[in-house]
């Protein structure tokens, strides 16, 4: 049954003691003011809809003769009648807990309705007598940004290793093994022979790969790399030991040491103005690199020595090339004797 409260019935109820503290409303922490403040009737706050209603940026609209009230804010609409516990929000019907009244000339609705009406957050604090209204993300035109999304993490790799103890002969199985991160994606390089050869996570964080090493494959020394990428991050960590396959087949003596194997240039390989020359050679021994173009008349020269390993790592200077030019070079190894190996000849491209 429908309870409607006349104008004298509320002002009966404002003569109550529970009512001798005022009831205040503050909208994210700013006490509004009202010429109709709040009331509480029957155990339900009742608030002024016009004054609530365009603190929270809304256009209220009264028809006198029919009773209804029509509020609207962006592509929200609210339409109720006075005296009826019936409203329409946004098109859909809303049964109000109490029915919408007139006090002091104004349209007074409960609170709760405010909150059903235009999606603010609303809290009563009986002991300090206070409604608090929040704003929130359904109620605005914008909603907030999303949080920003937290940095991935590179996976991790604890180690890598290999069963090439000694010259791997041509036929014989290499077997990368390697551990770090799970549902990772594993790939391992021999630096200037094969590039990323697939390896499989055998067991959770735990990587295997294989390499059949062809007959006419000669590496000493390879370095051995192994990249593990996740959430677009990689991740890689060398081989603690290189790897040599068919050592047995090279010619003896230092000469045959001294060849250059194990290049990270492939034939044709773009290249920038400053780039690194990679590659394998006797331990100790020096490098000297030569480079030429048909469209540059000079001719680049860059050296450095083979570390402990026989690794070295040698930076080119090619800016006197034009773009765009192809760069014949010429590595060759040398030892303090002055005995030099078979140059390694490779083309590459400046662009």
């Amino acid at each position: 049954m429908q309870r409607i409260f006349p104008a004298a019935a509320l002002a009966a109820t404002l003569a109550l003691p529970v009512l001798a503290q005022p009831i205040v409303a503050k909208l994210d922490g700013r006490v509004l003011q009202f010429d109709q403040p709040p009331v509480l009737v029957g155990g339900r706050v009742m608030v002024p809809l016009r004054g609530i209603f365009e603190s929270l940026g809304a256009n209220v609209r009264f028809e006198a003769a029919s009773q209804r009230i029509m509020a609207s804010r962006g592509s929200q609409s609210v339409e109720l009648t006075l005296g009826s516990n019936q409203a329409m929000v946004d098109g859909q019907p809303v049964t109000l807990d109490s029915p919408a009244t007139s006090l002091g000339g104004r349209t007074m609705v409960p609170l709760r309705f405010v909150s059903e009406a235009l999606g603010t957050e609303v809290r009563w604090q009986e002991s300090t007598q206070t409604v608090f209204l929040t704003t929130t993300s359904a109620g605005s035109e914008a909603a907030p940004p999303p949080p920003a999304p937290q940095p991935k993490q590179p996976p991790r790799l604890n180690g890598v290793s290999h069963n090439a103890r000694a010259s791997l002969r041509g036929g014989d199985q290499l077997v990368v093994s390697a551990s770090g991160t799970r549902n990772g994606k594993a790939t391992f390089d021999i630096l200037g022979v094969v590039e990323n050869q697939p390896m499989s996570e055998v067991q959770p964080g735990e990587y295997r790969g294989n390499f059949t090493v062809p007959n006419r494959l000669r590496v000493s020394q390879g370095t051995l790399l192994v990249h593990l990428s996740k959430n677009g991050q990689v991740t890689q960590l060398e081989a603690n030991r290189p790897v040599t396959f068919n050592a047995q087949q090279q010619p003896g003596g230092a000469g045959g040491r001294l060849d250059i194997g194990s290049l990270n240039l492939r034939p044709g390989q773009p290249v920038r103005a400053v780039f690194e020359v990679q590659g394998q050679t006797l331990p100790g021994a020096n490098v000297q690199i030569t480079g030429r173009s048909p469209r540059f008349p000079g001719t680049l020269q860059a050296g450095g020595s083979a570390d402990g390993k026989g690794r070295f790592q040698i930076q080119m200077n090619a800016t006197a090339v034009p773009d765009n030019s192809p760069l014949q070079l010429s590595i060759v190894a040398s030892d303090r004797s002055g005995r030099q190996g078979t140059p390694r000849q490779i083309q590459v491209f400046r662009r």
